[in-house]
């Protein structure tokens, strides 16, 4: 024949068009998966995460037993760790720092009405300021709030608007009942502020709401101490140093958790990067299939179309026109 049949030609083009419209899919699916990752890893989690190291402490009971100990523990590795160079501030909290899972209470509202697994945090006065939070509503923690029997607490503003909608008042001023499940604990808590909402469990597996009471450090349990550091320097620098101090200070007491926030974080983005920078590459290796494959038919093509080609330029074709065929057909 002259030219390629009706029907090769046909086939030729299908095979083209499939192989472009499932790159398509490929390359759109890619690229929704990597701003996905992207929306996911700037996400706002309610906490810094720039230069700060996170720490924990158990504090050995037989060297600590008591309450007053663990105290005077705690200031000591405040004064010891601001005294070190690069060190903006530090705070020492009674449980675990996000993005990690913490004590949580069941929280009366009245009647039967009844919140599980609200968490429960015991901070000292520096954490909001360490860990970038802020009060929204009302105030901080004074030192008459740290005196035994006190009862007052920070809630996050989720908690506030549950707290608002069930019983019809502002959430500043209101008492409401904690019991502890599975521990013989009862506490009243007396709302003098609200902060921000924190995603504490991760961003990965956030709660349907953030419920979250904030008490002083006084009222911690008997746990391990998380310590947060905020940095002017590489928070990754002063990993060994500060541990060593922390070992001086209790010798006894092992350690735990000790990085980053940024690397914690990124231990739980771990898996949404991997498929995330999967699908990225699988995107442009079918791009460059396509490109290729488009090429090699259109070659083809050409090759096997050479002597019609060759009577349209004897009849008069420019150079211009065959090209534009051969093109536009692509």
């Amino acid at each position: 024949r002259v030219s390629l049949g009706r029907r090769q030609r046909r086939y030729g083009q299908t095979l083209v068009v499939a192989q472009v419209a499932f790159t398509f899919m490929l390359v759109a699916g890619s690229v929704l998966l990597l701003r996905t990752y992207q929306n996911l890893v700037r996400d706002d989690l309610g906490y810094r995460t720039a230069d700060l190291l996170r720490m924990a402490l158990s504090p050995d009971p037989n060297v600590f037993t008591t309450p007053e100990q663990r105290l005077a523990l705690a200031d000591q590795i405040r004064q010891a760790f601001d005294a070190y160079p690069g060190v903006r501030e530090t705070s020492v909290m009674a449980g675990v720092l996000p993005p990690w899972f913490d004590d949580t209470t069941d929280v009366s509202l009245g009647g039967d009405v009844r919140l599980r697994d609200v968490g429960r945090h015991a901070v000292d006065a520096q954490y909001l300021s360490v860990m970038g939070m802020a009060v929204r509503q009302g105030r901080d923690f004074e030192p008459a709030d740290r005196a035994p029997g006190a009862t007052s607490a920070l809630i996050s503003e989720s908690l506030a608007r549950r707290i608002q909608e069930t019983s019809g008042r502002d959430a500043i001023g209101q008492r409401v009942q904690a019991t502890m499940p599975g521990m013989d604990l009862n506490e009243t808590f007396d709302v003098v502020g609200i902060v921000n909402d924190v995603s504490y469990h991760g961003p990965l597996r956030p709660r349907p709401a953030d419920y979250d009471v904030y008490v002083p450090l006084e009222r911690g349990g008997p746990g391990a101490f998380s310590i947060a550091i905020h940095t002017s320097v590489d928070p990754a620098s002063l990993i060994d140093p500060l541990s060593q101090t922390l070992g001086r200070l209790a010798s006894t007491s092992p350690q735990h958790w000790i990085s980053t926030m940024e690397g914690e974080l990124a231990l739980q983005y771990r898996d949404a990067r991997l498929y995330a920078s999967l699908s990225g590459v699988y995107g442009v290796a079918a791009g460059l299939l396509a490109v290729l494959g488009i090429y090699s038919v259109l070659a083809n093509s050409v090759a096997r179309r050479t002597r019609e080609l060759g009577v349209r330029v004897a009849i008069g074709a420019q150079p211009r026109d065959i090209l534009s065929l051969v093109l536009g057909e692509g």
